[in-house]
């Protein structure tokens, strides 16, 4: 499933967390027979109608062909989660992604400095 979710969402593997609570008592449809539940939490942007459609379909037919688990006792649910709503490695998403920011707009101040140094060099020519 890791792997599934990494693919399907152009996600590296690392940043993908699956938990399966194995044996665990559940009556679902008015039964006990084998049933999941499988949550995708995401950044909003991710969760969009037409993708959460397919992701349903292509999940619920590899947890048949796996667990052997037909579609219908399963349930998928799709949950929007804020970019500064979740974390790892001590930052959260949304202070990544500024850090990322940050790294970008230092790096284009580098090659504009770089770029007046060489003009100024030319000028003197």
């Amino acid at each position: 499933m890791s792997k599934f979710l990494a693919l399907r969402y152009n996600r590296p593997l690392a940043s993908v967390a699956v938990t399966l609570h194995h044996s665990a008592c559940m009556l679902f449809q008015n039964s006990v027979e084998p049933a999941y539940v499988l949550t995708v939490v995401a950044i909003p942007p991710l969760i969009q109608p037409t993708m959460n459609r397919r992701t349903t379909i292509l999940a619920q037919q590899l947890m048949e062909s796996v667990l052997g688990v037909p579609g219908s006792r399963g349930l998928v649910r799709f949950v929007a989660a804020a970019e500064d709503a979740y974390g790892i490695a001590g930052n959260t998403y949304a202070g990544k992604v500024d850090e990322l920011l940050d790294e970008v707009s230092q790096l284009r101040e580098t090659q504009m400095t770089k770029k007046v140094s060489i003009y100024r060099h030319l000028k003197d020519f």
